[in-house]
C-alpha cells in the first residue's frame, strides 16, 4: 500500500526549511512552528502589500486630487442642516488614498457640531486648520438617558460648558452660527434659566467674522441683542425670540428670515405689530430678500399705522411671507419694492369670496412693480385652495408645461417651490357662511378681478386657467379676453366637476367689434368628452367653426391642442361612442379624433400649423392639504 503524505509533511516542504535543520530539530519542534509564524506573517504582509498595489491602479484611486475633492464636497452638498463628519468618517475607511485626501482638506472640517465628545471635536477643529467654520448646537442632538425635558436641558448647558474654553480659540473663524432646540414653550424657572443665560452668552460673544446666525430657541424669556459683536453678520434666521429692535444691526443685513417672533422697543413693549415690523424694515437699507412666517399681529396694538406710509425696499430680490391674508396684504400695502423682485405669499385663508387676489396682493400694486407688468399667469383653483403663479420673464417652467399632466398639481406652500416665480400667491379657501360654495364662488371672483385689470392689460402673454369651467358664463369670458387683448398663448383646463367649453370657444369667434385677442397664436383646451353628450360633438364641432371664422378674419392659429380626459367612472357599456373614446384613452399623445369625427379632424388640421390630441381615461389627481407649513 503507497503511504500518504499528511497536510504538516506538505506544509512543511513548502517553508525554506533547511534538511538539516529537521535533521536536528524533528518536524515539531518549537524552531520549525516559529519559523511558520514568521513566514506566515511575512505572506500576510506580502498579501496587503499586493492589494493595495491592486487598489493604487484602480480608476477611483487614479483621479486628480481636485476632481475627488469636487465629488465629495457634491455628496455633502445636501447636509447643510447637519454635520457632514460622520459621512466623512466612513467614507476615510474606504482606502488609504481617500482618507489622505479627507483628512487634509480643511473644507471638509468646517462644520462642527458642539455635542461631540471634546476629543473628536479637538480633532476636528484641528483639521479645519484656518477655514471658516460652522457651529452647530442642536438641542435634539444632545444625546442623554432620561426623557425629561429638563434634564436634557441641563446637559444641552454642560455640552456647551465642557467645549466653552476650546470654542475661545477658534471663535475668530466662525462664520456661521446655528443654535437650535425642540422644546418649544420653555420659561426660565431654575432649571431652564441657565439654558437661556448659554444661549445669550454664546450669542453676545465676539465674532470678528460671523455673517450667517440662525436661532430657534423658541423660549418665551429669550430677548436677542446683537449689534457690534458681530461686525461682518449679514444673514439672520430667527423662530421664537423676542429681538430688541435698536441693538440688532439692521442696515448691514442682506438676508433676514423671521418666524413667530415680537419685537422689543424701548419701551420694552413684545407685542408683534405691523407698526414694529415696518419700524424695522425702514432700517434695512442692504436688504435683498426677507422671510416672514407665522406673521400674526396683536390685535391690541396700540400703534396705528399712517395709511399713506410706504417703506422702499429698492435692494429686495425676494420676499416670502405667510399669515392672515388681511395681515400680508397690511404689510405688502405699505411696501415699494423694485421690478425685478420676487414676492411669494401663502395666507392661511381668505374669508371673502368678493376678493381673493386683492384680499392677499396689495390693493394698490402699483407700488410693486413685479405685479402689474406680468406676462405670463396661472391660475389654478381647487375645491379648497386657489394658486396664482406669475412671471415677467418666459422661464422654463412656462417651456415644459407641466401643468398639462394630469396629475400635476402646483406647489400649495412657499417653501415647496424648486424656483420661485416673480409673483406666487396660494391661499385656502373659505366660505363666508356655512353653506356657501366657495369654489365656484371664489373662481367666479378671480375671473372678475382679472376682468377689472389686476394685471397690466398690455402686458400679458400667457393666460392659464385651471377649475370650475362650466360656472362661467360668456358675458364673463367675453370681459376677460377683452380685458388682455395681447394674450399670445390662452390655456383653459376644465376640472373634474364636468364642463361646458362652448361658451368659452364660442367667445373666441370675431363678432362686429372686432376679433377678441387678435394676437393669440396657441389654443390649448382640457375637458371631459363625455360630459358633452356622451361623444363631444357639440365642443368640437364648436372649435371647428370658431377657429374657422377666426382664419377667415386673419387671426389664423398655431398651435391647438386638445387634452381629452374621459372619466374613469364612465360606464360605456351600452354606448358605443363613448366606448370608443374610452377605448382610445392610452394616455399618449397621438394627431388623431376617434373615427367618427374624422371630418372635424381634418377641418381642425387644416386651420392650424400644429395639432396635437391627448386622450386618456384618467382624472386629475387632486391633493387639498389641511397642514400648514411655517
Amino acid at each position: 500500500m503507497m503511504a500518504t503524505k499528511s497536510p504538516l509533511a506538505d506544509a512543511l516542504l513548502a517553508l525554506p526549511v533547511e534538511a538539516e535543520d529537521l535533521a536536528t530539530h524533528g518536524p515539531y519542534s518549537q524552531e520549525v512552528h516559529s519559523r511558520m509564524t514568521t513566514e506566515i506573517s511575512r505572506l500576510e504582509l506580502r498579501l496587503e502589500k499586493l492589494k493595495r498595489m491592486a487598489n493604487a491602479i484602480l480608476p477611483m484611486h487614479t483621479l486628480p486630487v481636485e476632481t475627488l475633492v469636487d465629488v465629495f464636497r457634491f455628496a455633502t452638498s445636501s447636509m447643510a442642516q447637519i454635520s457632514t463628519a460622520p459621512w466623512i468618517s466612513q467614507t476615510m475607511g474606504v482606502c488609504r488614498y481617500w482618507r489622505d485626501i479627507l483628512s487634509q482638506t480643511p473644507l471638509f472640517w468646517t462644520t462642527v457640531d458642539l455635542s461631540w465628545n471634546v476629543h473628536f471635536l479637538r480633532l476636528c477643529l484641528a483639521r479645519s486648520a484656518n477655514a471658516n467654520l460652522k457651529l452647530n448646537l442642536l438641542h435634539n442632538h444632545i444625546r442623554h438617558n432620561m426623557p425629561s425635558g429638563h434634564t436634557s436641558i441641563l446637559q444641552f448647558t454642560l455640552a456647551y460648558l465642557s467645549v466653552a474654553p476650546l470654542l475661545a480659540q477658534y471663535r475668530s473663524q466662525v462664520s456661521d452660527l446655528v443654535i437650535r432646540t425642540s422644546r418649544p414653550g420653555l420659561t426660565p424657572d431654575s432649571i431652564s434659566a441657565p439654558y437661556a443665560e448659554v444661549l445669550k452668552h454664546i450669542i453676545s460673544e465676539y465674532y470678528p467674522v460671523l455673517t450667517t446666525m440662525s436661532v430657534g430657541a423658541h423660549f418665551s424669556g429669550l430677548a436677542l441683542s446683537v449689534n457690534d459683536t458681530a461686525p461682518n453678520l449679514r444673514r439672520i434666521e430667527y423662530s421664537g425670540l423676542a429681538l430688541y429692535i435698536a441693538h440688532l444691526p439692521w442696515s448691514r443685513l442682506t438676508s433676514i428670515s423671521l418666524c413667530d417672533v415680537t419685537f422689543v422697543d424701548h419701551q420694552g413693549s413684545r407685542a408683534p405689530a405691523l407698526a414694529d415690523l415696518l419700524d424695522v424694515l425702514e432700517l434695512c437699507t442692504s436688504l435683498e430678500e426677507l422671510k416672514l412666517y407665522k406673521w400674526e399681529p396683536s390685535p391690541w396694538s396700540e400703534r396705528v399705522v399712517d395709511p399713506g406710509t410706504t417703506v422702499s425696499l429698492p435692494h429686495m430680490q425676494s420676499l416670502r411671507m405667510s399669515g392672515g391674508a388681511p395681515d400680508l396684504s397690511a404689510i405688502t400695502h405699505h411696501l415699494s419694492l423694485p421690478p425685478s423682485a420676487r414676492l411669494a405669499l401663502q395666507a392661511h385663508s381668505v374669508d371673502e369670496c368678493h376678493s381673493v387676489l386683492r384680499s392677499v396682493l396689495p390693493s394698490n400694486p402699483e407700488s410693486i412693480a413685479c405685479i402689474r407688468e406680468m406676462r405670463h399667469v396661472l391660475l389654478w383653483s381647487t375645491s379648497t385652495r386657489f394658486v396664482a403663479y406669475a412671471d415677467i420673464d418666459r422661464t422654463q417652467f412656462w417651456d415644459s408645461r407641466s401643468w398639462r399632466a394630469v396629475d400635476f398639481n402646483p406647489p400649495w406652500f412657499v417653501e415647496q417651490l424648486p424656483l420661485i416665480p416673480q409673483l406666487y400667491m396660494s391661499c385656502r379657501m373659505m366660505p363666508v357662511h356655512q353653506h356657501a360654495d366657495t369654489y365656484h364662488h371664489g373662481f367666479q371672483t378671480v375671473i372678475g378681478e382679472l376682468s377689472d385689470g389686476f394685471f397690466d392689460a398690455s402686458s400679458v402673454r400667457t393666460l392659464v386657467f385651471y377649475g370650475p369651467m362650466a360656472i362661467v358664463n360668456p358675458r364673463d369670458w367675453m370681459q376677460l379676453l377683452a380685458a388682455y387683448p395681447n394674450i399670445e398663448c390662452l390655456e383653459v383646463l376644465s376640472d373634474r366637476t364636468g364642463n361646458d367649453m362652448c361658451d368659452f370657444i364660442f367667445t373666441l369667434a370675431p363678432t362686429p367689434a372686432g376679433v377678441p385677442c387678435p394676437q393669440l397664436r396657441e389654443l390649448f383646451v382640457q375637458c371631459d368628452p363625455s360630459a358633452d353628450f356622451a361623444d363631444g360633438s357639440m365642443m368640437l364641432d364648436c372649435l371647428l367653426s370658431t377657429l374657422q371664422e377666426r382664419d377667415e378674419g386673419g387671426t389664423r392659429l398655431k398651435t391647438l391642442g386638445l387634452n381629452l380626459v374621459v372619466r374613469p367612472d364612465i360606464d360605456a357599456e351600452n354606448d358605443p361612442i363613448l366606448a370608443r373614446w374610452v377605448e382610445d384613452a392610452t394616455g399618449t399623445t397621438s394627431h388623431q379624433l376617434p373615427d367618427e369625427h374624422d371630418a372635424i379632424q381634418r377641418g381642425l388640421q387644416s386651420l392650424v400649423d400644429s395639432f396635437t390630441v391627448h386622450i386618456s381615461r384618467a382624472q386629475r389627481v387632486v391633493v387639498d392639504s389641511d397642514d400648514e407649513q411655517d
